[in-house]
């Protein structure tokens, strides 16, 4: 729902809240509650990580990281008047630049199913540190649980594990709709470009990874700070990196040599944008320094990966 509302918020109810983030803490608040159940928690039982609930729950984060990017990259344009209700709580006092969300939940009817989820979390919950977070810090948030996440993910070479029913999901599932925010329109899609009119697909886990990378790429082109364009596109590298041990990758290979490309292009293009002041003021020796050796070496390996996606085997 939160997906759809961040298309769209014309499209929720007159008694529904509008707001897509509103649906991703909740989301955040059911997945925290389920790992703190009294069943998961008592006598020391150890229930395996789901590798589908691991990877949801970072893209939900990767979500609220997307919508705090948008929202500072708004303010930075047209800065925010404070309101009364602002000034009367003193917010600006710890947040200079509000959120794209509220830190005071409201008060939900006895109806609603944001009331019933809120009466049974935890009574200190990670949400609470969301709201002064920034971007980079939701997504360091996101990557723990996709680390989790992939490392449990099956592998089609090998028999499942604790996810016995992991190979065969639901095609909605697998094509990220539930998890989607505006910003996925710009990520990259499957090679395959054939529709599946069956109700059921094959568990790929070179899609997985691929949408997983994407999505941080997505968030890692537009941050503000190139030391974090830096950190997080190479991040998303990284992950795309891993596809190729997998069995079935060929049909992949041109895709994610032009992800990575990008990736390689963010990475230059951050660690060059360190040396731009100095050139500015007319300083290029900065141009024969380690760190610039740095930024023509990651432009060099982008364009390097971006033509080998021209490349066809043989």
């Amino acid at each position: 729902m939160g997906t759809i509302l961040a298309h769209d918020a014309s499209l929720a109810l007159p008694d529904e809240p509008s707001t897509a983030s509103t649906y991703w803490l909740a989301a955040l608040d059911i997945f925290e509650t389920g790992e703190n159940l009294p069943s998961v928690l008592a006598h020391g039982t150890s229930v395996p990580d789901d590798w589908r609930m691991c990877v949801s729950w970072g893209r939900t984060l990767v979500c609220l990281a997307d919508e705090k990017l948008e929202h500072s990259l708004r303010s930075e344009k047209t800065p925010p008047m404070p309101t009364q209700a602002d000034l009367r709580n003193g917010y600006l006092l710890y947040q200079p630049l509000p959120g794209p969300f509220s830190a005071v939940e409201p008060r939900w009817p006895p109806n609603s199913p944001f009331h019933a989820i809120a009466a049974v979390r935890p009574p200190v919950t990670r949400r609470m540190s969301l709201y002064s977070a920034s971007a980079h810090d939701v997504m360091v948030l996101a990557m723990d649980q996709f680390s989790r996440g992939i490392f449990h993910m099956p592998h089609r070479q090998y028999p499942a594990t604790h996810n016995p029913s992991a190979l065969q999901l639901e095609l909605p599932y697998l094509e990220g709709t539930g998890f989607s925010h505006a910003f996925h329109s710009r990520r990259y899609t499957s090679p395959s470009s054939v529709s599946s009119s069956l109700s059921t697909q094959i568990f790929s886990r070179p899609k997985e990874l691929f949408t997983i990378a994407s999505e941080l790429l997505g968030v890692a082109e537009r941050l503000s700070q190139s030391s974090q364009r830096e950190y997080w596109a190479s991040q998303a590298d990284s992950v795309f990196n891993q596809m190729k041990m997998e069995a079935d990758i060929g049909e992949w290979r041109m895709a994610v040599n032009a992800a990575r490309g990008r990736c390689w292009l963010v990475v230059g293009e951050a660690r060059a944008e360190e040396m731009e002041n100095a050139l500015e003021r007319g300083d290029t020796s900065v141009l024969q320094t380690a760190e610039a050796e740095e930024a023509r070496e990651g432009l060099a390996t982008g364009m390097h990966l971006l033509l080998r996606m021209t490349l066809r085997p043989c």
